[in-house]
C-alpha cells in the first residue's frame, strides 16, 4: 500500500494538528465520521447534569 502523505512533522506541533484537520477534511467519508463522532458528543453531553465535560481524545481531530 502506497502512503498518500509523508508526514516529517513532530506529532505534538500545531503544524501537525493542521495537517491532519487539511486530511480529515480532504477526504469525504473520514470528514463524515468526525462529523457523526461530535454530532453525537454534544446529543450525549446534553443528556448528562451541568458541569464540565472533558472529551478525553487520543488524536487530532477538527
Amino acid at each position: 500500500m502506497k502512503l498518500r502523505y509523508k508526514i516529517d512533522i513532530p506529532i505534538d506541533t500545531a503544524e501537525r494538528t493542521l495537517l491532519h484537520k487539511e486530511i480529515i477534511q480532504s477526504k469525504p467519508f473520514l470528514r463524515n465520521l468526525y462529523v457523526d463522532w461530535y454530532r453525537t458528543f454534544v446529543d450525549e453531553a446534553q443528556k448528562i447534569p451541568t458541569g464540565k465535560i472533558v472529551e478525553l481524545g487520543s488524536g487530532g481531530g477538527f
